[in-house]
């Protein structure tokens, strides 16, 4: 269920590594990128669509703001609230 990331920022992933002249200074954004893909991935697979979508959709697909904990528009909060606080 969770969303495929289909933004410019995931289709850019097969040349991320290609321009190694400027590789060293894009190092910290391009092993950001891989960590955020790491826990999408690890999300997912833990099977709560509901976290994993909104982690997909905020992180991968860019729909949030600057502030911690903006979320996209159609994130089930409550769904969220119940997981972060059931034992």
């Amino acid at each position: 269920m969770a969303t495929r990331c289909s933004t410019p920022s995931c289709r850019d992933w097969p040349g991320l590594l290609d321009d190694v002249a400027t590789l060293e200074v894009r190092s910290r954004s391009v092993v950001e990128r891989f960590t955020l893909a790491l826990q999408a991935a690890l999300l997912v697979r833990a099977g709560n669509p509901i976290v994993a979508d909104a982690f997909v959709r905020s992180r991968l697909g860019g729909e949030h703001g600057q502030a911690l904990g903006t979320l996209p528009v159609g994130t089930s909060f409550r769904a969220l609230i119940d997981r972060a606080f059931s034992g």
